[in-house]
């Protein structure tokens, strides 16, 4: 027991070193004079501390693992290497206040994070087990049906027949009804049946059967990485891998440390698959050899610190939201045709403030909560994300298994935002599994 416990904390300290290698270590100086800095290195070793705590101590479970490391990662080595060279992945200029205040949110979010995570502690520590009830045959042949449907219908009203990008499949999706709330649910309920249904088959036994295999002809088509977003794509398939995988002691700090890595590593150089023309794909294809130090600065997969940023100096002149953000993520499904001033994305909304070429920006959680009710909304979001990932680790039959599951390496994008964005696709998946639940005729 010893031994083991020894590698688990060495793996965890090999895994933190990967990322940490990347810190400018030249201005080690500045790091340590740097309030802000400090703060989110601060972040950085109470994220890793927290990890190998629960660890050793038996609350191995995987979306807190993958929660952790979301917040090492992009609320800790990101914003300190982008505030020590003072380059940021979107333009702006920030003073050195606001740069002391948002990092000091930021240290406020994560220890309220972990508060609530020594609370919860219980329903976390409880092991997920995949109680997989017996799932009719009948049920596999709806999902191969419903499967195929939805990939006949992807083909021909959303990429219409050809491998398209994603601003094309966007247009068409937008064109698909007059009512524009309906046409992103219809769009989320299509990618989601295929993939819900995989993993049907999979714990079902029946994926080598005629049935499997159009179910994953249909998944492969509507989660192309080429037409289909890559937190969509990413999520899909590193779930899809988790449930494949054997049970094992290490499976969760595993696959969690794997997230960790491919987001970091794979997802930037992922932009491969947005571009239609050779030369977009050729000028994406040389970021290969780009170092993660580039990354970190120049892409727009680490901008939640800037976003926070920004965040910040939309409400010095527009003011808190006062929950007008949150309204228009709760009632996603309420078309603007019936709600005319509904609110867009938070993203989009500072993206079109301060004039930037790309409107469907990120929002990290904390944004979204700091545009909405300024400090209290810090405190209030991490509590309610926590209790509700708290909950979903308490299912205990199939379709919630697949839920929290799904919702473990789905957290990823919530906590990226927009939250607009995620919740309502987050909401089509457990549509799409209660649906098939009752078709089961499963019982709570």
């Amino acid at each position: 027991m010893a031994i083991q416990k020894a590698l688990t904390v060495i793996y965890l300290l090999l895994t933190v070193f990967i990322f940490m290698i990347y810190l400018p270590l030249e201005s080690i100086g500045y790091f340590i004079s740097s309030f802000s800095v400090l703060c989110h290195i601060f972040i950085m070793l109470l994220s890793i501390l927290a990890i190998i705590v629960i660890q050793l101590s038996g609350y191995s479970n995987i979306s807190l693992f993958i929660l952790l490391f979301w917040q090492y990662i992009w609320l800790g080595i990101v914003p300190a290497y982008q505030i020590s060279i003072d380059s940021y992945p979107w333009p702006n200029h920030y003073s050195l206040d606001s740069i002391n205040f948002a990092s000091s949110l930021c240290l406020i979010y994560h220890i309220i994070i972990l508060i609530c995570i020594y609370i919860f502690r219980e329903s976390f520590k409880r092991p997920v087990i995949l109680k997989w009830r017996h799932i009719d045959a009948g049920l596999i042949k709806i999902c191969a049906a419903a499967s195929v449907l939805c990939m006949v219908f992807y083909i021909a009203f959303i990429v219409k027949f050809s491998v398209i990008s994603r601003s094309e499949m966007s247009y068409n999706i937008g064109a698909l009804t007059p009512i524009d709330g309906i046409n992103t649910v219809i769009y989320s309920v299509i990618i989601s049946i295929p993939f819900v249904s995989l993993i049907i088959t999979f714990v079902s036994g029946k994926f080598k059967s005629v049935y499997g295999l159009f179910i994953l002809l249909a998944f492969l088509i509507t989660s192309n990485p080429v037409s289909t977003a890559r937190f969509w794509v990413g999520s899909t398939i590193i779930s899809l891998m988790y449930v494949i995988f054997p049970e094992k002691k290490y499976k969760n700090i595993f696959f969690s440390s794997l997230t960790a890595i491919l987001i970091v590593f794979i997802l930037p150089i992922s932009d491969i698959f947005r571009y239609s023309t050779a030369a977009g794909q050729i000028n994406i294809a040389s970021s290969l050899t780009e170092s993660l130090k580039f990354n970190f600065t120049e892409k727009g997969d680490f901008n939640s610190y800037q976003m926070l940023l920004n965040t910040q100096g939309f409400i010095e002149i527009e003011g808190i939201q006062l929950g007008k953000q949150v309204s228009s993520t709760i009632f996603f499904m309420i078309p603007r045709a019936f709600w005319e001033n509904k609110p867009t994305s938070t993203g989009e909304i500072i993206a079109q403030y301060y004039s930037y070429p790309i409107n469907n920006l990120d929002s990290p959680l904390i944004a979204e909560g700091y545009i909405d009710f300024g400090v209290i909304g810090i405190i209030i979001y991490p509590v309610v994300f926590i209790v509700l990932l708290s909950r979903s680790s308490r299912f205990n039959t199939w379709e919630g298994s697949i839920f929290f599951i799904f919702l473990s390496f789905y957290q990823v994008f919530i906590l990226r935002g927009s939250l607009l964005v995620a919740v309502a696709t987050l909401a089509s998946v457990y549509l799409v599994i209660k649906i098939f639940s009752r078709l089961n005729g499963a019982k709570k």
